[in-house]
């Protein structure tokens, strides 16, 4: 979201922040941070359900990329974590997933 504001878009359809009532205006003010957390949920909730079907394509790839293609899928969910966790700050700056779990991912997935 900061990067999109940074650059002069919300990147999230003005019907959207309606349903929140939030306005493209809040997100470079002060937006009522409970709106925003409720937006940002919504947000992140079908990314995390495509992400967790995600989880069989392993099984579609040859074997030799299941273990990348599995690794990537969990570290796109350690990121839909960290971009929940992060909620409302996410208008001060991107969410990552945290290294170590990323690392624990690719030591498993070596």
């Amino acid at each position: 979201m900061a990067e999109d504001l940074g650059e002069g878009r919300t990147g999230i359809p003005t019907d959207t922040l309606t349903r929140f009532s939030l306005t493209p205006s809040d997100l470079t003010n002060t937006p009522d941070p409970s709106a925003l957390r409720a937006l940002v949920d919504h947000e992140v909730a079908p990314a995390r359900t495509s992400l967790e079907k995600a989880r069989e394509l392993p099984e579609l790839a040859p074997p030799p990329h299941r273990r990348l293609l599995s690794t990537l899928i969990e570290v796109e969910l350690l990121t839909a974590d960290a971009v929940s966790a992060r909620g409302a700050q996410l208008l001060k700056g991107s969410a990552s997933p945290s290294r170590l779990g990323v690392l624990r991912l690719l030591l498993r997935g070596r």
